[in-house]
């Protein structure tokens, strides 16, 4: 999908990859119990972007997650107590579904943010 600016320039919103297939992006938000926490789940996330490449489906032999990255909001009203935010992209909707069901990597985070972030986050996912 495309737009276009008031200046004429046209920006990529979501998208296709390189195939011209449409991805699967997921947006998963946190409310971290204590801002302590927030820096180890961040750093927990750079794990399982590395792990990613080593632990890939049988499928294909290509990592499973297309990309990924982990923010810390900025204090805002508007941010309603969300204080992470995870944006990751898959090839299609199966690698999503392995990466909730299999990936042990995701698995490791789990574990490590339980107890640290009010339950359950808020995940939204979409084609793009």
């Amino acid at each position: 999908m495309f737009t276009t600016s008031p200046t004429g320039k046209e920006y990529t919103l979501g998208g296709k990859d390189k195939n011209g297939t449409m991805t699967i992006q997921r947006i998963t938000c946190f409310k971290v119990i204590n801002e302590a926490d927030v820096q180890p789940i961040l750093d927990q996330y750079k794990v399982l972007a590395a792990e990613n490449q080593k632990n890939v489906p049988k499928q294909d032999g290509k990592p499973y997650i297309l990309d990924i990255q982990a923010y810390k909001t900025i204090s805002d009203p508007r941010s309603q107590g969300y204080s992470i935010v995870a944006w990751t992209k898959f090839k299609d909707l199966e690698d999503m579904k392995y990466y909730d069901s299999e990936c042990e990597a995701h698995k490791k985070l789990k574990q490590s943010s339980a107890g640290k972030v009010e339950v359950p986050p808020l995940t939204m996912y979409m084609e793009g």
